[in-house]
């Protein structure tokens, strides 16, 4: 399971830095590199959306991000100071990304 983690953060790691937004929603992504639906749905026929634990397994507790620089103090959005935020929040698997903060504030960001 790590050994497909460290492939997927490679890939994504890539096509970010291709063109600054991957072009694929992640579930397509996570297909790509052969990992089936019920690995993160935890049911063959997805009837709920994953759970930020199950993200977790494979990608670790806190990916490391830059510092955001925003007004005038250091963002990091894995560390919301507004308590634990879902991974799939921010991260949806079959829609384009969102950056959840800016229901209330106005990062110019773009999320992976």
């Amino acid at each position: 399971m790590k050994k497909t983690a460290l492939t997927v953060l490679a890939v994504a790691a890539l096509a970010f830095s291709l063109n600054g937004v991957a072009k694929e929603h992640l579930g397509d992504r996570h297909a790509g590199l052969g990992i089936e639906c019920a690995d993160c749905h935890q049911t063959e026929k997805p009837t709920k959306r994953a759970k930020s634990k199950t993200c977790k397994a494979c990608h670790g507790d806190k990916v490391e991000l830059p510092i955001f620089q925003a007004e005038e103090r250091s963002v990091d959005f894995h560390e919301s100071p507004h308590g634990k935020v879902r991974c799939t929040k921010c991260h949806l698997a079959h829609q384009e990304p969102v950056m959840y903060c800016n229901e209330c504030h106005a990062f110019n960001k773009q999320v992976p």
